[in-house]
């Protein structure tokens, strides 16, 4: 009985230490669970923001960077095993490239620091506090596919709640405070570690909970209609799927199907309409990427 007990304690125990850094991991994108609209959102409002700062998420990374700091501190070593360093290394680099071309300097050393921060946050927690645990890559993936689809979870619930849920309605968006690429891609993560990992029993068991951790962030990531997200999504899993051992046939119709499931998104007009999402495809943004995509198109 005494034993039992200990073995229900340290469970809570883990339970509640991963909400709540899946909580303060989703801080820095509160604004994801708002209600305010796009239109709300002026041109100096977003400008002031992101010269300023948010001090709220300024917090929460200096946390999530404290908590990963901590964790390599105390097991540094722990890091060189980690297989995936060399790609891991090639995404700081392209996101740091990424920033370079910014005209504000300060702001360009912010995101930078932010994306070191979080980083850390990952190695920290990734290599070490599950990394050292017998079965942590099924506890970390649990958690990736648990905490996407718990903030899925939220975001259709407030959005029902406040009544702006329009399924049928193919100029609306999913996540209407000006947000719905990042929505988008908090859904995806958690959707792309589920179905690559769909086939592993010891991290999916119950085949019920595997589609629950599939659907809702799938429904997400649809109704955001995040067109990048969709195509990267797409790109990640026909990777994962070519990377199995299977046959050279399987892989070749993975790749017809994908294929043929993407040009039909792009010339029926019913998935043409959804696909433009109410003619909004011509908005500006301020970060001038669109103009660099012409450019370079």
């Amino acid at each position: 009985m005494l034993f039992r007990s200990v073995l229900v304690v340290l469970y809570i125990r883990r339970v509640l230490w991963m909400s709540a850094i899946g909580a303060l991991a989703l801080v820095p994108l509160w604004a994801l669970f708002g209600s305010k609209g796009a239109e709300d959102y002026s041109i100096r409002i977003i400008s002031e923001t992101m010269e300023e700062g948010d001090p709220v998420r300024q917090i929460a990374i200096i946390l999530l960077f404290l908590v990963g700091l901590t964790f390599l501190a105390r097991k540094p070593r722990e890091v060189r095993r980690v297989n995936l360093m060399i790609w891991i290394t090639i995404y700081v680099i392209m996101a740091v490239v990424s920033l370079l071309w910014s005209q504000d300097r300060l702001l360009t050393l912010r995101a930078s620091i932010v994306a070191i921060a979080v980083v850390v946050f990952s190695l920290g927690i990734g290599c070490v506090y599950y990394g050292r645990q017998p079965q942590g890559h099924v506890h970390l993936v649990r958690a990736i596919c648990w905490t996407s689809t718990g903030a899925s979870m939220l975001i259709l619930a407030l959005a029902i709640y406040r009544g702006d849920f329009h399924v049928f309605d193919l100029t609306w968006r999913l996540g209407s405070s000006g947000h719905e690429n990042q929505l988008s891609e908090v859904a995806a993560v958690g959707l792309l570690a589920a179905v690559g990992t769909r086939k592993q029993r010891d991290i999916w068991p119950d085949r019920v909970l595997l589609l629950f951790a599939v659907v809702i962030p799938a429904l997400v990531v649809v109704l955001s209609k995040s067109r990048t997200t969709w195509l990267g999504l797409m790109v990640g899993i026909l990777t994962v799927e070519l990377c199995r051992r299977q046959s050279t046939a399987r892989k070749l119709a993975l790749i017809l199907i994908m294929g043929s499931a993407l040009g039909i998104a792009l010339h029926v007009s019913s998935f043409e309409r959804f696909w433009t999402r109410g003619g909004t495809s011509e908005t500006k943004t301020l970060s001038g990427r669109t103009e660099i995509w012409d450019a370079m198109w």
